[in-house]
């Protein structure tokens, strides 16, 4: 039986650019997530996504 899985939605806001190094937040889930980083804002958006690839669908 294959299992399902919730649906993310990320809306990712690039608010400076410093150093060539985005800044800025992510919002999903009526939270916001700040990042400095883009290695930052990618292993959160690993991070979120493996969080929700572990909770089935109701």
């Amino acid at each position: 039986m294959e299992k399902e899985y919730q649906e993310v939605t990320f809306e990712v806001c690039i608010e400076e650019v410093q150093n060539y190094i985005w800044q800025g937040k992510v919002k999903t889930n009526g939270k916001t997530i700040s990042f400095k980083s883009d290695l930052e804002l990618m292993l959160l958006l690993d991070r979120l996504v493996n969080e929700n690839c572990q909770v089935p669908c109701p």
